[in-house]
């Protein structure tokens, strides 16, 4: 499981850079006609991007000189076709320096194009070579993450498990693979209802999708997620306060700054029915500065700013770098 967990990940990756390079290709030389082939491990040629065309123009499809593509991708060289109308090109995105090829970028010109003449292809062969520098350096930081996060066969078995190789890949920054294992986490909790587990997997799921710039989608986790332990009758427990934590800190993302100091003074009120003092107390203290005086209201910043290194000085010490940003955030009130 975890290998394909990799593999699937790295998959995606590449997609990106040869995305990345298609939409370079047509900003940098604007071809007439183009597209981008990737090949499937059964030897199935599939168009990923193209433009110029009314629709993807699969295995076979008229219009496309495929014995071209073919002997670019088995080739692994730039190949230029003249006739006496058109210009065609085909450019191979492979690992330097004789790996294999990650895709193929297919150009139909008129043969007057000026950006696909014969003194031209240097450019365009470089930027091949560029992108196949860059799949090659996403595969090496990926495994290099993973062998850090790589989870035992035991790990992959249990909720708590795949909840744990899920947390240790995003800790490593390995997004991705984060969000497989803690989708397949929270999967698993669907099938226990209304519980602990369940709220604390759409929590972890949420904050991955909120780590990848998707705040609509990560709320809808936080929301479903504090939806849950309302059923169980958990709202007041520990588990609510990242939920309610995270909820304010969407809804500040989203503009909706009533709601987020809500939320945030909620998560307060069920920190304060805990024993001891909670650790995220002067953060969400300092947040709530930020929302009264994005409100108007420097007053009540400075308040909660206030407030917010007296907590962290009890928790933290006075030198502590949370406690001294807090106090730099008030004298700059």
């Amino acid at each position: 499981m975890a290998t394909k967990q990799i593999t699937d990940t790295f998959k995606r990756s590449v997609k990106r850079v040869l995305g990345e390079a298609f939409s370079d290709s047509l900003e940098r030389f604007e071809p007439e006609k183009a597209v981008l082939y990737h090949r499937l491990n059964d030897g199935q040629t599939i168009p990923d991007k193209f433009s110029g065309f009314t629709s993807p123009p699969a295995q076979g499809a008229a219009g496309i000189d495929w014995n071209l593509v073919n002997q670019c991708f088995e080739q692994a060289q730039c190949i230029r076709l003249v006739n006496d109308e058109r210009c065609y090109v085909t450019v191979p995105i492979r690992k330097p320096p004789q790996g294999e090829v990650a895709g193929v970028l297919y150009f139909d010109n008129p043969r007057s194009h000026p950006n696909f003449r014969k003194d031209e292809m240097v450019s365009i062969e470089a930027l091949g070579l560029r992108a196949g520098a860059d799949v090659a350096m996403r595969e090496k930081q990926l495994l290099s993450k993973v062998q850090r996060v790589l989870p035992t066969s035991d790990q992959t078995e249990t909720w708590s498990g795949i909840r744990r190789a899920g947390l240790e890949a995003f800790k490593a920054g390995v997004n991705e693979m984060a969000a497989s294992f803690l989708e397949r986490a929270k999967n698993m909790a669907e099938e226990w209802g209304p519980c602990r587990e369940l709220a604390t997997s759409l929590n972890d799921y949420g904050e991955v999708l909120r780590a990848t710039d998707n705040p609509r989608d990560a709320l809808e986790q936080f929301e479903r997620g504090m939806s849950i332990l309302e059923q169980a009758g958990l709202e007041r427990q520990p588990c609510a306060i990242s939920l309610l934590n995270n909820l304010g800190g969407c809804n500040y993302a989203l503009g909706n700054l009533r709601e987020a100091e809500r939320l945030y003074k909620l998560g307060l009120d069920v920190m304060s029915e805990q024993k001891g003092e909670n650790r995220a107390t002067p953060a969400v203290m300092a947040n709530l500065a930020v929302i009264s005086k994005e409100m108007g209201d420097a007053a009540t910043a400075r308040v909660w700013l206030q407030q917010a290194v007296l907590s962290s000085t009890r928790l933290f010490g006075e030198d502590h770098p949370n406690t001294l940003k807090c106090a730099e955030r008030l004298a700059e009130l």
